[in-house]
């Protein structure tokens, strides 16, 4: 439902934006640890695959498929509440 009238369509988008974001970190708690440090260090801290997989012992290419899991993850989750 948008509002009419100055602000109205920026009160919705506004709205729709904080729901994505709460079911976004709803979805964030279904996440292992594992999976929850790799996309925290590559999405908020922006390290890279490398220094990543450095730091959890890992291969590059496993840290990729943990990362890809759990974007997976969260795109079923908030498409399941939505």
């Amino acid at each position: 439902m948008t509002e009419k009238g100055p602000g109205g369509a920026n009160n919705a988008a506004r709205f729709n934006l904080e729901r994505i974001m709460g079911l976004m970190l709803g979805a964030m708690n279904g996440l292992g640890d594992r999976e929850f440090y790799i996309l925290k260090k590559r999405r908020v801290n922006r390290v890279t695959l490398r220094e990543v997989s450095e730091d959890v012992g890992l291969s590059r290419e496993r840290v990729r498929q943990i990362e890809v899991r759990a974007f997976e993850k969260l795109r079923r989750t908030v498409k399941a509440e939505m």
